[in-house]
């Protein structure tokens, strides 16, 4: 996939050296942005985001455990979304 190419690319060459945390946005793709970041280690040195993340339990835990954060939008707790429930107890686990 090229835009996973140039994503890992831009890791390993801009964000490991600018010493920055990074924000990262994800819905739909904890997988592939769990094997990115793990084959990119070296640019976690600051920490960071996982914006709009929309995975399950077991995927949030993976981030936290590479030192990320866990960021939500409006639209996955509120009004009539499916996975409101869901998303609330990921965010009262006892990690």
């Amino acid at each position: 996939m090229i835009l996973s190419r140039y994503f890992a690319l831009q890791l390993a060459q801009i964000a490991s050296k600018g010493h920055l945390p990074l924000f990262l946005h994800c819905r739909n793709a904890a997988t592939n942005l769990r094997t990115i970041l793990n084959e990119n280690s070296k640019a976690l040195g600051s920490g960071g985001v996982v914006h709009s993340f929309d995975g399950s339990i077991e995927e949030m835990k993976t981030f936290l455990e590479l030192g990320l954060h866990i960021g939500i939008n409006g639209w996955l707790v509120y009004g009539r979304n499916k996975r409101r429930d869901y998303t609330r107890k990921c965010f009262f686990l006892n990690y």
